[in-house]
């Protein structure tokens, strides 16, 4: 009796040890699971809420964290390799970087087309001179990129190509806090619509070389200069040379 009762008291003890254990066990890899996860949502709050894979494997972390996150509806997949944080679960305010606070379209092209500059209708609404929002953002590239990563379908982008050595002549050397993306000065905007003139609207490019014109922070020096070398000289002669 003695001994059957030994058998019994071991046995008992023997199953709540298995059940402490996993409940410890359970309770551990849950935990973990929880860290990854506030860990993850960190590296997005850091980048703006939009990430690469490889953001995310530079820190250790497997790409199916991805997977698991984007189908439990946390995150979306914007393009190949690149992902946002969408469920809404954010830190206070104080804990968010301040360019967090920048338009989600502005962060996406900054994050998708590093290469790019604002240019032609994105640049001329920026500026003011035109008033009719694009429907795309209007960005200048080396002719020599490769095009099959413009077709997404958000944000909605029109590329325009250059060859290597026009591209980054006249960028602003402003930082544009409301858009934390480059983008050409005022003098190398007017000389791409010149150029340009036979593919804009009409109404769009009287509006904007009117204002120009009317800018006081134009600067016909410099746009003279850039037009030498954009060779759009005439154009300038022709469209706002009369008006001076």
């Amino acid at each position: 009796m003695v001994f059957s009762r030994f058998l019994f008291y071991n046995f008992i003890k023997k199953i709540l040890i298995f059940i402490l254990l996993r409940t410890f066990l359970t309770n551990g890899v849950i935990l973990l699971a929880m860290d990854q996860y506030e860990m993850i949502k960190q590296l997005f709050i850091e980048n703006n809420l939009i990430i690469r894979t490889s953001d995310l494997t530079t820190r250790g972390f497997h790409n199916t964290k991805l997977t698991s996150l984007e189908k439990q509806g946390s995150i979306r997949k914007l393009k190949r390799g690149f992902y946002e944080w969408i469920d809404g679960t954010l830190p206070a305010e104080s804990q968010v970087p301040s360019d967090y606070l920048l338009p989600i379209e502005n962060v996406m092209i900054q994050k998708l087309f590093p290469d790019g500059i604002l240019c032609l209708n994105s640049a001329l609404h920026h500026y003011g001179y035109i008033d009719r929002t694009p429907a795309e953002w209007h960005l200048m590239f080396d002719r020599d990129s490769n095009k099959s990563r413009f077709k997404i379908d958000y944000p909605s982008i029109t590329p325009h190509f250059v060859m290597k050595k026009y591209l980054e002549f006249g960028v602003s050397e402003q930082v544009e806090e409301d858009l934390n993306l480059p983008i050409y000065d005022r003098e190398r905007t007017i000389c791409d619509v010149l150029k340009h003139a036979n593919k804009l609207d009409r109404e769009l490019f009287n509006q904007s070389i009117q204002r120009y014109i009317r800018d006081p922070k134009k600067d016909i020096i410099r746009l003279v200069e850039y037009g030498k070398f954009m060779r759009v000289t005439s154009k300038i002669d022709h469209w706002i040379g009369v008006w001076l």
